[in-house]
């Protein structure tokens, strides 16, 4: 039996470790410590780490801006 994890991950959102690094990420942004390369490359290799779905991340990152 297939589970399709990306409806599942829909509606939950990306796991709180996701979360968590990217608001590392943008409190690190935000007081000048990181190049915009530098950001680019950690967000890939968080997306690479917990196996998610770069669609998936944008979907839920705008509704949760709505």
């Amino acid at each position: 039996m297939h589970i399709d994890t990306s409806a599942v991950l829909f509606r939950s959102g990306p796991p709180p470790e996701y979360e968590i690094a990217m608001a590392d990420l943008e409190r690190r942004a935000a007081l000048g410590e990181l190049t915009l390369g530098q950001a680019r490359q950690e967000i890939f290799e968080l997306r690479e780490r917990l196996a998610l779905d770069a669609g998936f991340l944008m979907q839920w990152a705008m509704r949760s801006h709505i």
